[in-house]
């Protein structure tokens, strides 16, 4: 019954942003997990997610982190509205789809990673699932997928004392740069929990973006460290998720968010 007044929601809002015509996000960011079939909610089918990533293709082209972050600064300049797709945890089920994913979407997704996996927060995780090793995370740089930090064992960063939270924060994107050889520029916060230590922490590490899943428009006043994204699970259906995305769905979640 709550999946079904929460999607009656979602189609309501969702046409009332179309009919009066509110002003889309210029830029929005997907944050999937998992791709396949078992029944976890933040596993979706390849074949649900192609559809989804055609969906949004109609009215929107995509985007890298990379631009993302030059046009918020300032360096660039965007025509027309866009699309970013990240998956966080880095799952080695994403890898079978690497090379479909390049070719028949014409996307590069951005794929955040944990660095100790002999360490990993399984409670937290929520899952057992295998994760990408070295070399198919290294294929998959070289197809032009983005790498960002997800922490060294995928804590719930506001329950961590602050030395523990440098420790996941800072030392795990130093690893993540010596094994794979190039520059960590973005973290996401695991589940999205973050703090003002976080916030200082990520800022003082150097990364360039911090993403959260917060729900919020994306533009030029966004705090870089705090940029927010939609997250993506199995109960999206492609009639929901054409609407979740919309303005005033957006500010839904917000508003829901804050007062639980």
């Amino acid at each position: 019954m709550k999946l079904f007044l929460r999607n009656l929601i979602y189609i309501f809002l969702g046409k009332l942003s179309v009919v009066f015509h509110l002003k889309k996000p210029k830029i929005i960011i997907f944050a999937y997990h998992s791709l396949g079939d078992d029944d976890w909610l933040y596993e979706i089918s390849y074949r649900n997610f192609c559809t989804q990533i055609n969906e949004v293709k109609k009215t929107r082209k995509y985007i890298k982190l990379e631009e993302i972050y030059k046009y918020l600064i300032g360096e660039t300049e965007l025509d027309g509205d866009y699309f970013c797709v990240c998956f966080d945890d880095g799952y080695k089920n994403i890898f079978d789809f690497a090379d479909k994913i390049k070719n028949e979407l014409k996307i590069t997704p951005a794929v955040f990673l944990i660095s100790n996996k002999s360490k990993i927060n399984r409670f937290e995780l929520e899952n057992n699932k295998e994760l990408l090793d070295e070399d198919e995370i290294k294929y998959l740089i070289n197809l032009g997928w983005e790498i960002g930090n997800h922490t060294s064992t995928h804590p719930n960063l506001k329950n961590l004392n602050f030395f523990d939270k440098e420790i996941e924060i800072i030392n795990s994107k130093q690893l993540l740069e010596e094994k794979l050889g190039i520059k960590i520029k973005y973290i996401a916060y695991p589940k999205g929990c973050y703090d003002k230590d976080v916030i200082g922490i990520s800022r003082k590490t150097g990364y360039l973006l911090g993403l959260t899943m917060d729900d919020g428009i994306i533009d030029k006043s966004c705090d870089l460290l705090k940029i927010p994204r939609i997250g993506v699970d199995k109960s999206h259906g492609i009639n929901i998720f054409k609407y979740i995305f919309l303005p005033l769905n957006i500010y839904f979640r917000a508003l829901v968010k804050h007062i639980s």
